[in-house]
């Protein structure tokens, strides 16, 4: 085997490293580098203290963080608190029914939580969201020391009940303790909006260390959450249970005080956003103005013609510009310029783009907002029925201790403790290393399988029940430890819906509408509480009420289970639903403006950058700034595809590897998306797909092992890792997933192709560098590389690579392209040569040129100037191209099949030259078709055999005639001796010629038998004269036939008429008339109405002309002779293997013979549903004495 040169020196010298992203290992490296290369003021308008823009050094960030976290901590501790043992506060303190309290409990905290969308309008229009928060605390603190009162004061509650029956509270009572719920429901609404955006916003959203950080925020966000959830209903109800209602709720309103004074020592270190003005006033104006325009007939014809102010920053203070897209377009009429020349009108009237934009935004997650109503429902249980349904179980942990029933919820609470760290520690990085997503799970799909786990958790929650219930024992009761299923899956159903909707909501919301967006998956809560209610009064109004209904005061007497079983179906259809609405969800789109004093910034720091291969962009001149490409960009989005874009200059090195890798991780970090522009070909073309191609190879030398097999046997799921990395760091949309795979399935070919050559066949005497990768690639595993290295080196490898090199010592004609391939070739021709057709031989020339414009190999070069004189040849008409036939054919010869020269690969040449697609034919349509042609070749045989018959039959009748008359002549010779012959020969000559029928004729016409008419005979000469009168007589009627024929084929409608009502003769005589009058040879196939007699009502049928020509001069026939014929029809589908296509019916079936009509229609149905699957039926008609068979094609 010959050895290859090694490319560059000795490749395992580790001083020789090659410039390529294959020593782009550790992807941490980028991160730590970001920090250098972000500016330490934050780019998302937010504002510390003072009103200057917040520094990343001295705010936000985990600095920030924790103050919010407590304050979180405090009010969920306080809330839980009162909410899980408020039923039962209201039941044994202020003497309400269990419906009753489990009703009001419910309606508080829906209000609660549909109260955070007024909280949530103060902090985006007017109040911001830090002074929300501490407003809002303060009336939270006042309604849990006015509930701690109500508790502690006699007068404001029920007296103790010594007789029967209890005093119930009274209104004022009543009044006061609402009025507190209220306050409490109140803060709540104003602090739970807030709290997480304002988390949140101590994060910048371009700084890529930070953007990790916001997604772990949210979760350990969640988690404190859970700390507050797990203390209020655990400490907190065991206190109350055993110190009573004034330490249990005092408590809490203490915490939730010092909560506020925490809050407040972080005033120093919180970044704030300013208030941006009514988001709701904003959706109004773009409604107004969109319903206007579109009564002034006003229609969005281009982009171009869509208002946006000029400046970096949007109209709205300070709000991002968001990118148009083309979703709800009727909305874009609010930003169409009617008047360019006038100046700005009122927003009433002309809104901006980005105003359009983020009430597009607030549409598009209405649908998602209310699919995850449903679990809300579910989860408002979990302080209500499961708190009841606890406590009838035996809570006892040893023989001192009773677990509340109020504190049981905290199962749920402590499963999410555990859930949330393991998420974040090990399940993301796994799920990640699968999906290619840097969350592990989009927060679509986190929020789907919350809502997937909730059926579940409803479906164990009715098993339980209904065990509990069918098992009733006072003295042995069951265990709660049965309930934590249902807790445990409530709890997981929480922690990935609560989360995912965090994200969501907070990503998808505009800067002047993150607290409403927040708001409204709160709210949710509060709604499923309010339909949760509902559902209640339902169900219990319609299965008997508290007497006899599902949901009694008594528990034991209930029948929970069915309310249970209820949820279910609700979670189960709800699912289904949220997976057609997430399917078409499309994300948030967010343009990015670099302006100069960024870009200049950026480039200072690129120095240190240098050992990542991040070099700063040159200074150019002018020519080349004019002639630089520039890149579109969208947000990032795993899901959909983008409907906008955004350009942004790319100046900087465009080259293989170091100084690619660093610029795609970036953008992927900061949730850019570059757009691949593919031209009319379909082939990407432009900046980003160099880019992309890069990336590509990447992830097809890591990602796919390095083994001795075929693309096609590698797993499918590490294709979908390379698909799905690629469309998180690029846009290329479902259609380009086959290139994409193509193209990573080359490079991996490649790569394996490069070890071999480069770093394996040079060397197969020095096993010690064999031993091991080379350096440049050691992120490849010491067994797989032992593995390849065995498998190149094998006997085997050596003959399939000396039959590719002998292949390749073939080949001519190579062209010199890079890695922008024929498609980039034909984007720079376009720019170069603009109003030129770049056509394929073009292509072929300029891809074989060197720099200079010049072609190195002669047999190129002889070969484009026979290209250019067939050039000039078509440009004077001297030569004709005609579609495939060009001038690149003409000159190198026709194409390989399925291949085409000078385009690329993957153009097929019907879709270069447009040659039509090959019609798709169906099943059944190739079936009639075959069967048709098989019948009229069939037919045509048989014709041709009736005709030798019937020449033979009129050959042997001319000769029994001949000889008869010479019989006869001979015995009136010897009769009459004077008798003259030749008078008897002129007689005989006038009778028919056609041969002797025992038939009717079609015509129904009497046919006239072979006889001598002596008495009749005339002179020779007289009977001359009429012979010739007749045959004129024949001819002129002849004539005058052929003139009606003509007539009726110009009237004739392909159809016959419907005579199947009229007596088979009568009918059968005019099918005959049909045929002989009407029927022409190009009317192959006619409808016809006639099957009454046999399925006792009327059923089209489509016969064959050749059927009804044969037959229909056949009045009686019989089942015999149609049996023999179906017979032939069946030999002839057996022999082209359609025999078990056909089912036969025996004609016995339908013939006059087998009973009545009734009776026949009974058979013929039975032997139509024995039959199996798609079956073609042929049947004779024969209605009868008068039979007519033919055949009928029935489809089941």
């Amino acid at each position: 085997m010959e050895q290859p040169k090694s490319a560059a020196g000795d490749p395992y010298d580790k001083s020789f490293i090659q410039p390529s992203m294959e020593k782009f290992e550790d992807f941490d490296q980028v991160f730590e580098k970001e920090e250098s290369l972000s500016a330490s003021l934050v780019s998302n308008g937010r504002v510390d203290f003072h009103g200057k823009v917040a520094d990343k050094k001295k705010t936000g960030g985990w600095k920030a963080s924790p103050f919010i976290i407590v304050n979180e901590v405090a009010e969920r501790l306080a809330f839980f608190a009162v909410a899980v043992n408020m039923v039962a506060y209201l039941v044994f303190e202020m003497r309400q029914s269990l419906p009753s309290a489990a009703t009001h409990v419910t309606d508080w905290i829906g209000a609660a939580y549909v109260l955070t969308l007024v909280g949530a309008f103060l902090a985006d229009a007017y109040l911001g969201r830090f002074k929300t928060i501490i407003i809002f605390s303060c009336v939270y603190a006042v309604g849990m020391v006015l509930l701690t009162l109500s508790t502690s004061i006699d007068s404001l509650r029920p007296p103790p009940c010594t007789t029967r029956p209890c005093n119930k509270a009274t209104d004022s009572q009543t009044a006061f303790l609402y009025g507190a719920l209220g306050l409490i429901a109140l803060g709540t609404g104003g602090i739970k909006p807030c709290v997480s955006s304002f988390g949140a916003d101590q994060f910048d959203e371009v700084d890529s260390r930070e953007v990790q950080t916001k997604y772990a925020f949210f979760n350990w966000f969640f988690f404190a959450i859970n700390i507050g959830a797990l203390l209020g209903i655990t400490v907190l109800v065991y206190i109350q249970d055993n110190k009573g209602w004034t330490w249990g709720f005092g408590i809490p309103t203490m915490a939730m005080i010092c909560s506020i004074a925490i809050l407040a020592a972080g005033v120093p270190y919180y970044r704030y956003q300013k208030p941006m003005g009514s988001p709701f006033t904003r959706f109004i104006q773009v409604a107004v103005a969109s319903v206007r325009n579109h009564f002034n007939g006003v229609e969005v014809v281009r982009e171009a013609d869509l208002y946006e102010v000029k400046t970096n920053q949007s109209d709205i203070l300070g709000a991002r510009k968001l990118p148009h897209t083309t979703q709800y377009r009727f909305l874009d009429k609010a930003a169409v310029v009617t008047d360019p020349e006038g100046s700005p009108k009122s927003r009433w009237m002309l809104c901006t783009v980005t105003q359009v934009e983020e009430f597009k935004c607030f549409i598009r997650v209405l649908p998602v907002w209310t699919s995850t109503i449903a679990l809300s429902i579910s989860f408002s249980q979990l302080s209500t029925f499961f708190v009841s349904q606890a406590n009838k179980t035996n809570r006892h942990l040893g023989p001192n201790f009773e677990i509340p029933a109020g504190s049981v919820p905290v199962f749920a609470a402590i499963n999410a403790l555990i859930l949330v760290p393991i998420y974040e520690k090990w399940m993301v990085p796994a799920i990640g290393r699968r999906t290619g997503h840097p969350r592990g799970l989009t927060s679509l799909q986190r929020m789907g399988v919350g809502l997937f786990v909730s059926i579940f958790a409803l479906g164990s929650a009715a098993l339980v029940e209904k065990k509990r219930r069918d098992h009733l024992n006072p003295l042995s009761k069951m265990s709660v430890f049965w309930l934590l299923p249902q807790f445990f899956l409530i709890g997981t159903a929480e922690v990935f819906t609560y989360v995912g909707q965090l994200e969501f909501f907070y990503d998808e919301a505009t800067d002047g509408t993150r607290s409403i967006s927040s708001a409204m998956f709160l709210s949710e809560i509060g709604i499923g509480s309010w339909l949760s209610t509902a559902l209640v009064k339902i169900i219990d109004s319609a299965t008997g009420g508290e007497e006899q209904g599902w949901l009694r005061n008594d528990l034991n007497m209930s029948k929970l289970d069915y309310f249970y079983w209820i949820l279910t179906a609700i979670n189960g259809v709800n699912f289904l639903v949220y997976l057609w609405v997430a399917r078409r969800y499309k994300e948030k789109e967010t343009r990015v403006v670099l302006s100069v004093k960024m870009v200049s910034q950026q480039q200072t720091k690129d120095s240190g950058s240098k050992k990542l291969g991040m070099v700063a962009p040159q200074d150019k001149s002018s020519k080349e700034m004019k002639s630089s490409k520039k890149m579109k960009f969208a947000s990032s989005s795993a899901e959909t595809e983008p409907t906008s874009q955004t350009t942004i200059s790319d100046d900087s090195k465009t080259g293989r590897g170091m100084s690619t890798m660093p610029r795609v991780v970036k953008r992927k970090l900061q949730k850019l998306r570059p757009i691949v522009e593919y031209n009319k070909m379909g082939k990407g073309i432009g900046q980003a797909h160099i880019e992309m191609q890069s990336y590509i190879g990447v992830l097809a030398r890591s990602r796919v092992p390095l083994v001795d097999k075929k693309w096609s046997q590698i797993p499918k799921d590490v294709k979908e890792q390379i698909w799905e990395a690629v469309d998180m760091a690029f846009v290329v949309g479902q259609r380009g997933k086959k290139s994409v795979l193509a193209s990573a399935a080359k490079k991996w070919k490649d790569f394996k192709s490069t070890l071999t050559r480069h770093y394996i066949l040079p060397y197969t005497n020095d096993k010690e560098k064999l031993s091991h990768p080379p350096e440049t690639y050691k992120f490849i595993e010491k067994a797989q590389w032992d593995a390849f290295v065995a498998s190149r080196l094998s006997q085997d490898f050596e003959s399939v690579y000396s039959q590719h090199a002998q292949i390749r010592e073939k080949l001519e004609y190579n062209h010199r392209l890079s890695r922008k391939g024929y498609a980039g070739l034909e984007d720079e021709l376009e720019e170069t040569m603009p109003g030129v057709e770049i056509d394929r031989s073009t292509l072929w020339k300029r891809a074989r040129q060197d720099k200079h414009g010049n072609i190195p190999d002669p047999k190129v070069a002889e070969k484009a100037k026979l290209i250019d004189e067939l050039q000039k040849q078509v440009s004077e008409g001297k030569v004709i191209v005609d579609g495939s036939k060009d001038v690149l054919t003409m000159a190198l010869g026709p194409e390989h099949p399925g291949r085409l020269r000078g385009v690329g690969a993957g153009i097929s040449p019907r879709q270069y030259f447009n040659l039509p697609k090959p019609q798709r034919v169906s099943f059944d349509d190739r079936l009639k078709e075959s069967l048709r042609v098989l019948l009229q070749e069939e037919t045509k045989k048989m014709e041709a055999k009736a005709r030798e018959e019937a020449l033979r039959m009129e050959a042997r009748t001319k000769q029994l005639v001949e000889a008869e008359r010479e019989h006869f002549l001979s015995q009136l010779s010897q009769l009459f001796p004077n008798f003259d012959p030749g008078l008897l020969k002129q007689r005989i000559s006038q009778s028919p010629k056609n041969p002797m029928s025992d038939k009717a004729s079609c015509s129904g016409g009497e046919v006239k038998s072979l006889h001598y008419e002596d008495d009749k005979a005339k002179n020779g000469e007289h009977q001359q004269e009429e012979e010739k009168e007749e045959e004129k007589r024949d001819e002129e009627k002849e004539e005058e036939k052929e003139k009606k024929d003509e007539e009726k084929h110009d009237d004739k409608v392909n159809e016959v008429g419907d005579y199947s009502n009229m007596e088979p003769p009568s009918s059968l005589k005019s099918l005959c008339r049909y045929v002989e009058t009407t029927l022409l040879p190009e009317d192959k196939i006619l409808e016809f109405t006639i099957n009454k007699e046999v399925f006792g009502g009327d059923r089209e049928t489509f016969l064959l002309s050749e059927d009804i020509t044969q037959f229909a001069g056949m009045e009686e026939i019989g089942a015999t002779v149609v049996a023999v014929y179906m017979r032939h029809l069946h030999d002839v589908l057996k022999q082209a293997n359609m025999c078990s296509m056909v089912g036969f019916i025996d004609p016995a079936t339908v013939s006059a013979n087998s009973g009545t009509i009734a009776e026949r229609s009974r058979l013929v149905a039975a032997r139509l549903q024995k039959t199996d699957g798609e079956q073609i039926f042929m049947m004779p008609y024969n209605p009868g004495l008068v039979s007519l068979g033919f055949c009928f094609y029935d489809f089941q």
